[in-house]
């Protein structure tokens, strides 16, 4: 492994560390509560309901730091993803607020997927290393 060409912000990637573990943690209770509202728990519906605007919202913080990553040199990849999950959590929603259920379920197993790939990424992916003196 090869020291960085030119020190690169730690910032951007802790907020993408931060915003993914999150966004993977509230995918899983997604799931959860999407099977108790399937299981006959009616009030997990609004829990649902609110977890994936959460998710949206925090989605949106997490593609601001994807640009910020991208733009310090990182992955194009991290871009495109960060730039297309809120795009697609607002689709999502959007699915579920209009009960194309046949849609949505298949659809959420799919994100719940790339936010857990997205996150197991930006976990293994290295720190740059902090230069002495320099900020965060």
């Amino acid at each position: 492994m090869t020291a960085d060409p030119v020190p690169r912000r730690r910032w951007p990637f802790l907020l993408l560390r931060a915003t993914t573990v999150v966004l993977a943690a509230l995918a899983l209770v997604q799931t959860a509560l999407a099977g108790g509202f399937l299981a006959g728990h009616y009030d997990a519906l609004k829990m649902h309901s609110m977890t994936g605007m959460t998710m949206g919202a925090l989605a949106v913080a997490q593609a601001v730091a994807a640009v910020f990553l991208w733009r310090a040199g990182g992955p194009r990849a991290v871009l495109v993803g960060g730039l297309a999950l809120p795009v697609l959590l607002a689709g999502q929603v959007l699915l579920g607020m209009t009960r194309v259920l046949i849609v949505h379920v298949p659809v959420g197993a799919l994100l719940v997927a790339g936010i857990l790939r997205m996150a197991a990424w930006v976990w293994r992916a290295p720190l740059p290393s902090r230069a002495v003196g320099a900020p965060a």
